[in-house]
């Protein structure tokens, strides 16, 4: 995979989060996850969407994945 490939991907998941749509931007949060499983900025967001639907386990996960 080429490097910042991800990014549109990760783009489109902020676009679909900040119009109010939680799981399509999930989804493409994960999809930017398989591509770098490593990716901070997805796994932060994807924590946030977690929290607000009060998956507080699944949140704290991604919480820390972001932070290392």
């Amino acid at each position: 995979t080429h490097a910042g490939s991800h990014l549109p991907l990760l783009y489109r998941a902020l676009a679909e989060q900040q119009q109010g749509h939680s799981e399509t931007a999930a989804s493409l949060y994960q999809e930017v996850l398989n591509i770098d499983p490593h990716e901070p900025d997805a796994h932060n967001m994807l924590g946030v969407i977690r929290s607000a639907q009060g998956l507080h386990a699944q949140a704290l996960q991604h919480a820390y994945q972001a932070a290392h």
